[in-house]
């Protein structure tokens, strides 16, 4: 039934499997993806990496210093590896504009970004700042506040930050002069929709300082902004945090659209503890509606940091570091901000109280420790310090890609990777079980790691075992193809790329150590496997083969 490919070892089947693996899945790569000396695309060479934002479809945009022998045009926004904007470069609009200075950017899965920019002009303008959608300008300085319930003589004054949406919704943090406050910044958040033509952006007026918001008493006094301080989902809702006017024991509050989801002297998702200090909090917001926040906790302060999602405890200090054998306690949790995706997974940075402080801070999708400093490799090598500072760590909205900061040797600067689908590794067991049964204590598969499989349940002793991997099945239902006398079908014959003899059975399971090749590209990979038992001296003369169940893997990356 099933042949082995006689002519090609071990060694050529694997090395065909990451073939067929890398046909089967997009271009996935944990290289770094910029750092000192890197080229700017033209611009001169990179000599220091400031933020970074990546996107579902593995694009990223990273604001950088260079050695352009011009001093003023040193600092570029860059789109992956093509120079995008530098300053010094002229604008449209308003006339004789030119990039002053980048402020805060965003982009959405079409790589459209939404960036305020500082501006000025030779001669001088009367305006120096305006949101701009790519080369588009948006909202200027000056302006009118189009959005009710501005009284008429509203007008823009400054863009602090900016969220985009794939539809381009912009949700903008912004200063707004008003009639009635000469001279006074009223901090605000305005959402503008295309078509952005002068004045005519739709605008909608989200919340501003001076308004009793839902479920308080006391008005707006600031809204938050800055990476992880300012969040817009694809259905239009925004998180965001204000300060209130009144008890500055109560006075920090996050909300979700109208609802808040956390304010300080309120309760904590942990049974007996408040939420302390919302000041300088992070938090986001997935496109599936999931929320996440990291703040400070009442009373002790060893296990006084929280992150939160959807009300419930994600992680806190003091917890055993998830993922890592050795016994060491979490110091701290969500440095860098903190990231959440469609599927409501978490990205966040944690250090414990490992001696080795080479070796004692990480990044963590959930309870998974996706990169170590100091263990964690690219190209080869140990990826060295993190960086724990605002932008230092990004997360796509599917959340397939991470982009942080970290150090190789005369390399300071972002890595970006592809963490890829989870490990998983699912047991067929089948609708017609012959008695034959492969299993397998490896729960995670992954690239680079030795996968454990057991066949056990011959149909007499001395039947020879055989396991066979393919990268197809037969059946994608709870029963594989029912074959009379000998069990279930699920392997597809025709995509074969292994068949392993394990020798004869003698009433204990026949064990098999499989290493997997270590290769991005077999991230998530699917291959299936089955055994079977051979009796080939006839000591079972009415059963001659017998089928085990299938296995199914999904594999995962090896940190």
């Amino acid at each position: 039934m099933l042949r082995p490919h006689s002519a090609c070892p071990t060694a050529c089947a694997l090395a065909l499997l990451v073939h067929v693996a890398a046909a089967q899945v997009p271009a996935q790569w944990n290289e770094p993806k910029s750092g000192v000396t890197a080229d700017a695309g033209g611009w001169g060479k990179i000599t220091d990496v400031q933020g970074v934002r990546v996107s579902s479809l593995a694009h990223w945009m990273q604001e950088v210093d260079t050695d352009h022998p011009n001093p003023a045009a040193q600092h570029t926004l860059m789109r992956s590896e093509s120079l995008y904007l530098s300053y010094t470069n002229d604008l449209a609009l308003p006339a004789g504009a030119k990039i002053g200075h980048f402020g805060a950017f965003d982009f959405n899965f079409a790589s459209d970004i939404a960036i305020c920019l500082g501006i000025y002009g030779e001669p001088p303008l009367a305006v120096s700042n305006g949101l701009y959608v790519g080369a588009d300008l948006v909202l200027l300085e000056g302006w009118p506040v189009l959005a009710p319930p501005a009284p008429p003589g509203t007008t823009y004054r400054r863009f602090l930050d900016v969220r985009i949406t794939d539809a381009s919704l912009c949700l903008v943090r912004v200063d707004v002069a008003h009639p009635a406050l000469p001279g006074v910044d009223v901090p605000a958040l305005v959402t503008a929709l295309p078509p952005y033509v002068g004045a005519g952006a739709q605008e909608k007026l989200v919340v501003h300082a001076g308004v009793v918001p839902p479920a308080q008493t006391e008005p707006i006094v600031d809204i938050a902004h800055g990476q992880s301080r300012l969040a817009l989902n694809e259905a239009n809702v925004p998180m965001f945090a204000v300060r209130l006017a009144g008890d500055p024991a109560r006075d920090h509050a996050i909300y979700v659209g109208a609802q808040v989801v956390a304010q300080e002297g309120g309760a904590s998702p942990v049974a007996g503890r408040a939420w302390a200090d919302l000041s300088n909090a992070w938090f986001d917001l997935g496109d599936g509606g999931d929320w996440a926040v990291c703040g400070r906790l009442d009373g002790a302060s060893a296990d006084g940091e929280l992150i939160a999602r959807n009300g419930h405890k994600l992680v806190q200090s003091g917890d055993a570091v998830p993922s890592l054998a050795a016994p060491f306690a979490l110091l701290e949790v969500g440095r860098g901000g903190v990231h959440i995706d469609e599927q409501g997974r978490v990205l966040w940075m944690g250090r414990w109280n490992d001696p080795d402080t080479g070796r004692d801070e990480g990044l963590f999708l959930d309870h998974e420790l996706i990169v170590q400093e100091g263990v964690s490799e690219a190209f080869g090598v140990a990826i060295g310090a993190l960086d724990h500072g605002a932008d230092s760590i990004d997360l796509s909205p599917d959340g397939v890609y991470v982009a942080f900061k970290g150090v190789l040797p005369g390399v300071n600067g972002w890595t970006v990777f592809r963490r890829g689908p989870a490990a998983v590794l699912e047991v067929l067991g089948g609708c017609q079980p012959s008695g034959a049964a492969l299993t397998s204590p490896t729960l995670f598969p992954k690239s680079g790691e030795v996968f454990n499989a057991t066949l056990d349940g011959a149909q007499a002793a001395g039947a020879f075992g055989f396991l066979a991997y393919t990268h197809g099945a037969l059946s994608s239902g709870p029963c594989g193809v029912a074959v009379p006398g000998l069990g279930e079908l699920w392997i597809d014959p025709a995509t074969l790329l292994l068949l392993q003899a394990l020798g004869p059975w003698s009433g204990a399971p026949l064990v098999h150590p499989q290493p997997l090749p270590l290769a991005i590209e077999l991230v998530g990979a699917q291959l299936w496997m089955q055994g079977a038992f051979v009796d080939v001296q006839g000591l079972a003369p009415n059963e001659p083969l017998r089928l085990s169940n299938a296995l199914r893997l999904q594999l995962g990356w090896t940190n």
